[in-house]
């Protein structure tokens, strides 16, 4: 079982940044940096408009919470978004995976 981390960031430079600590860090295996996207959400009684970068991190479940951790200690958003999915995979890619970043 492997794990994918979404969040976004507010640009280009920001969403890079963290997908290298991530990787230097080994708590990711890949971290893959999206296309701008646009964002409309509520935010204390308004509605927001944003143009973002999505990050798909690809990670082991043992690494959840210091990736949390990272997340929120660079992010600027004072509510990072950081949703986790649980998902299969291949065995030669997660044997991949666990050489990348570690077993537990």
């Amino acid at each position: 079982m492997l794990c994918i981390v979404l969040t976004t960031l507010p640009d280009h430079a920001s969403a890079l940044k963290l997908a290298r600590k991530l990787v230097n860090a080994r708590l990711a295996a890949c971290v893959q940096l999206g296309g701008g996207i646009e964002s409309i959400y509520r935010w204390e009684g308004g509605i927001e408009e944003t143009s973002e970068v999505p990050l798909l991190i690809k990670t082991l479940p043992w690494h959840i919470e210091e990736i949390k951790t990272v997340i929120g200690s660079i992010h600027p958003y004072e509510v990072p978004e950081i949703l986790i999915l649980n998902a299969e995979a291949t065995t030669a890619y997660l044997e991949w995976m666990q050489r990348e970043v570690g077993n537990a």
